[in-house]
C-alpha cells in the first residue's frame, strides 16, 4: 500500500496604492523552498524572494529580501542581497539610507588562468578555500582578460549558482593565455550574521561643497554556529589561534577500526616512511584493504601548500611534501566582526577647478573568539584628488577644446580591510605588483585629457607606487584615438603602456611594456544599399616584460613577450546577409635556458553569417578552429599541441504566417566533465550485490 499525500504551496504578488500618497509592492510566500534561478540567462528570475515596499514621494521602505547597493566612492563600494528591512529618505538637499538585516553570503574573488580547449566548466572556491559552495545568485562580476563580462547564454558566460562552477560560452574563446577574474558572493552559513548600514548625502554652499558619511557593520554571532557543535577543547584551539586559521584546526585522521566480523571500516592505509631523512605518517586510500582502518578528512589549503591530491571527492593521494594541494585537517570556522566608516568630500572650488577627498577607517577582528592579534585590528585609507576640467581651453589662439587635468595621491595603511574589493581588477599586473602581502601603499598619479575636437583624442597619465619600504614601481601611459568614419577614412587607435618596478625583498627588477593598436576602415562599394556594406580593420597587441635579479642583472624566469594581429574582414546587410571573417596570429617567447625562446605559435581562425530581415527565418552560424603549436624544445619539456573547434548555430524558421515557430540550435564546445567513480567495498557474504571474480 502507498499514502496518499498532498503538498501545496500559496504565492501573492500584488501592487497598488494603500492611499492617495503610498504605494505597495508586495510578492509573499508561504512556501520555504529557497531555488537558485538558473545562471544562463543575463536577468534572473528569482523565484522564492520574498519582500513587501511601500512608497511615498519621498520616503521608500522594503522588507523582506534586499539588496544594498553602495557606490560612487574610492572606498565604499558594494553591493550585497540580504534579508531584512532598507529605508531611503530624500529631503531636499539630503538624503539617508539605513538597513539593518541578515547577511546572506560573503564575499570572496577568484583569479586563474584559462585552458586551452577548455570553456569550463571552471570551479569557484571560497575565502577559506572550501570548494563546495553555493554562489549567490546574481552576485557574481566575471571578468575575462579585463573586461567585465554579461551573462547568459547569447552573452559570455554561464553559471551553476549551486555547484559554484563558470562555463564559457563559445562567443568567447578560452586559452591558458586568458586572465579570468571572478568577484562572487556566497552562502557561507557558519554563524548568524547581522548586517547595519547607512549612508547620508547633503549639499551646502548652493551645491558647491557635498558631503557624505557612510557606515557599515557585519558581525557573527560566535553563540550562534549553524550546523555544527563547538565543544570546550575546540574552543580552546581557535581562541589560542588568534587571526591565523591553519592553527584553527584539528587533524582530520579518525580510527575506526574493525567491525564485529573482522572487515576493516576505513578507506586509507596508515604507513610510517622516512622522506629526508625525517619520519612521517601517510595515508594510502585503498578502500576494502583489511589494513583500510581509518577514515580521513581533507581540506584544501592551496596549490602548493599540501602534501596531497585529490583524485575525488573521497580519494586522496600522497603527491610528495609541499607538492599538493590538500592536509589531513579540519578547519575550525572562524566567527568574525568587521566594521568601517567613511566620509567623503567633493568641493568645486571654481568653475573649472574641483577636489574630491575621502577618508577611511575599518576594524576587522578575524577571531572574535580570540583576543590574540586584536592589535591588527583597525587600519585606515585616504585619498584626494584636484581636477581641473575646463569644457574649451585656449591657449593664445589656439584652442584646445575640452581638458581635463587631475592629480590623485591615495594612501592605503597595510591594516585597512575593505568590505568588498577596493582595488581595481588586475591591479597587481597594472603595477606589476609581485606578492599579494599587506604592506602600507602610497600612490601618486596624474593624468590628462585633450579632445580638440570630435575627431581627434589624446590622454596621457603617469605614477607611482609605493609598497611599505621594499617595492617600488613608476608607469607612463599614452592612449590616441582619431574617428574618421563620417570623414570616410579609416579610425585608428593606439595605447601604450610602459612599466618599471622593483622589489628588493623578492630580488626583482622588471620593465614591462604593453601595447595595443587597431585601425578600422568602413566604405561602401557599390551605389545600391542591396549590395552592403563592407568593413576592413586590424588589430595589433602586444606585450614584452623582462624581469632581473637585482643582485646578479640576470634574466629571470617571469620574462615573456607576445604579439598578436588580427586582420577582420566584415560585409554586413549583402541582401540580408551579414558576413564576417577574421584571423589571429599570436606568438608566445617565454623563459629557457638563461633567454627568451620561442615557445609556441597560436592560429585563430573565425568565421560568421547572419541570415536577417527575412519573414520565415532567421538564422546566425559562427565557427571558430583555434590551433596552438609549441616549438620542440617546448615539446620536450611536456607541452602538447592544441586545437579547439568551437561551432554555433541557430535558425527560427516560422510557417503558416508565423502561426508556428521552430527553433534549431547547434553547438560544440570542449567542457570538462566529472568523471564517475565506481568503488567496490568488501562486506560479508549477502550483504551485497557484485561478485569478485578475479581481476
Amino acid at each position: 500500500n502507498r499514502d496518499l499525500s498532498l503538498q501545496s504551496g500559496f504565492r501573492l504578488q500584488l501592487n497598488g496604492k494603500l492611499s492617495n500618497d503610498i504605494d505597495i509592492t508586495a510578492a509573499l510566500t508561504d512556501e520555504n523552498t529557497p531555488i537558485q534561478p538558473e545562471g544562463n540567462t543575463q536577468k534572473l528570475q528569482e523565484i522564492d524572494k520574498v519582500f513587501v515596499e511601500l512608497r511615498s514621494s519621498n520616503i521608500t521602505t522594503t522588507l523582506g529580501d534586499i539588496e544594498v547597493n553602495f557606490s560612487g566612492s574610492e572606498f565604499f563600494n558594494f553591493n550585497k542581497k540580504l534579508q531584512g528591512a532598507k529605508g531611503f529618505a530624500g529631503f531636499d538637499k539630503t538624503d539617508i539610507f539605513l538597513t539593518g538585516a541578515l547577511s546572506r553570503g560573503r564575499f570572496n574573488s577568484n583569479s586563474f588562468n584559462g585552458q586551452d580547449g577548455v570553456q569550463g566548466p571552471y570551479r569557484l572556491i571560497g575565502a577559506d578555500n572550501e570548494v563546495n559552495i553555493v554562489v549567490i545568485a546574481g552576485s557574481e562580476r566575471v571578468y575575462l582578460d579585463g573586461i567585465l563580462m554579461t551573462r547568459g547564454e547569447s552573452n559570455d558566460y554561464t553559471i551553476d549558482y549551486s555547484n559554484g562552477q563558470i562555463k564559457f560560452t563559445n562567443n568567447r574563446l578560452i586559452t591558458n593565455a586568458s586572465r579570468i577574474v571572478v568577484d562572487f558572493e556566497y552562502s557561507d552559513k557558519k554563524y548568524s550574521r547581522s548586517f547595519i548600514a547607512g549612508q547620508t548625502r547633503t549639499a551646502v554652499i548652493n551645491e558647491r561643497l557635498k558631503l557624505s558619511f557612510s557606515y557599515i557593520r557585519e558581525r557573527d554571532d560566535p553563540d550562534k554556529p549553524i550546523d555544527f557543535v563547538l565543544s570546550d577543547t575546540d574552543k580552546t584551539i581557535i581562541s589560542d589561534a588568534g587571526d591565523n586559521k591553519f592553527l584553527a584546526s584539528k587533524s582530520g585522521v579518525v580510527f575506526v577500526g574493525r567491525d564485529s566480523s573482522g572487515n576493516s571500516l576505513g578507506l586509507y592505509i596508515q604507513r610510517d616512511t622516512l622522506i629526508n631523512s625525517q619520519s612521517y605518517t601517510k595515508y594510502i586510500y585503498s578502500p576494502g584493504d583489511t589494513n583500510a582502518l581509518y577514515q580521513v578528512t581533507f581540506s584544501f589549503v592551496g596549490i602548493g601548500k599540501g602534501d596531497y591530491n585529490s583524485l575525488s571527492s573521497s580519494a586522496y593521494v600522497f603527491a610528495g611534501l609541499g607538492q599538493g594541494s590538500y592536509l589531513p585537517l579540519i578547519f575550525f570556522p572562524l566567527p568574525v566582526a568587521y566594521q568601517s566608516a567613511d566620509v567623503g568630500l567633493n568641493f568645486k572650488i571654481s568653475k573649472d577647478l574641483s577636489l574630491v577627498m575621502e577618508g577611511t577607517a575599518s576594524d576587522f577582528d578575524a577571531n572574535l573568539l580570540s583576543d590574540a592579534d586584536d592589535t591588527e585590528n583597525k587600519g585606515g585609507a585616504f585619498s584626494s584628488t584636484l581636477i581641473f576640467n575646463p569644457k574649451n581651453l585656449k591657449l593664445g589662439k589656439l584652442s584646445l577644446g575640452e581638458v581635463q587635468l587631475n592629480v590623485r595621491q591615495r594612501v592605503v595603511n597595510k591594516l585597512y580591510n575593505a568590505v568588498d574589493r577596493l582595488n581595481r581588477v588586475e591591479y597587481n599586473r597594472v603595477w606589476d605588483i609581485q606578492d599579494s602581502s599587506k604592506l602600507t601603499e602610497v600612490t601618486t598619479e596624474a593624468g590628462l585629457s585633450i579632445n580638440p575636437g570630435k575627431y581627434f583624442r589624446v590622454v596621457t597619465s603617469a605614477g607611482r607606487i609605493k609598497r611599505g619600504d621594499t617595492f617600488n614601481s613608476l608607469r607612463g601611459a599614452v592612449d590616441l584615438k582619431f574617428s574618421g568614419d563620417s570623414l570616410l577614412v579609416p579610425s585608428v587607435v593606439y595605447y601604450a603602456d610602459y612599466i618599471t618596478s622593483k622589489d628588493n625583498s623578492l630580488d626583482y627588477g622588471g620593465k614591462w611594456i604593453r601595447q595595443y593598436g587597431s585601425v578600422d576602415y568602413k566604405f561602401r562599394l557599390f551605389k545600391d544599399p542591396r549590395l552592403g556594406k563592407y568593413n576592413l580593420a586590424a588589430e595589433f597587441n602586444g606585450e614584452d616584460k623582462q624581469t632581473r635579479s637585482l643582485s646578479f642583472d640576470t634574466t629571470n624566469t617571469g620574462s615573456f613577450r607576445f604579439y598578436e594581429f588580427k586582420p577582420r574582414f566584415i560585409i554586413s546587410d549583402l541582401f540580408n546577409i551579414d558576413l564576417i571573417y577574421q584571423f589571429s596570429y599570436r606568438f608566445d617567447d617565454q623563459f629557457s635556458a638563461g633567454s627568451l625562446a620561442r615557445q609556441s605559435n597560436s592560429y585563430t581562425s573565425t568565421a560568421g553569417i547572419r541570415l536577417k530581415n527575412l519573414d520565415f527565418i532567421s538564422a546566425t552560424g559562427d565557427v571558430i578552429v583555434y590551433d596552438k603549436k609549441y616549438t620542440p624544445e617546448f615539446q620536450s619539456k611536456g607541452f602538447a599541441d592544441s586545437r579547439t573547434i568551437l561551432v554555433t548555430s541557430q535558425s527560427n524558421i516560422w510557417f503558416l504566417n508565423r502561426g508556428f515557430n521552430t527553433n534549431l540550435f547547434y553547438k560544440v564546445s570542449s567542457e570538462r566533465t566529472a568523471k564517475q567513480e565506481v568503488v567496490f567495498i568488501s562486506v560479508p557474504l549477502g550483504q551485497g550485490n557484485y561478485k569478485y571474480i578475479g581481476d
